[in-house]
């Protein structure tokens, strides 16, 4: 697979499909369909990821969107 790489500033606010994302973390997409709605979704991307990009699905948008989480101090 050939990983998709964040190429603009467009990508992390309007998202990735299904497919964009999958070629990124190296897995298949039918793999990321059944992991999405998953409660540690955000921490198994993060682990896939190349960057140790956090990803969060959205379903309104039908994307994958940068987990912008912040942590309390």
């Amino acid at each position: 697979m050939n990983n998709h790489q964040i190429k603009s500033l467009t990508d992390i606010f309007t998202g990735l499909t299904t497919v964009e994302l999958a070629s990124r973390l190296n897995v298949t997409a039918s793999c990321l369909e059944q992991t999405k709605e998953e409660a540690n979704f955000s921490a198994w991307s993060k682990q896939q990821d190349p960057e140790a990009v956090s990803w969060r699905y959205d379903r309104l948008s039908d994307r994958y969107l940068v987990n912008l989480g912040f942590s309390k101090v």
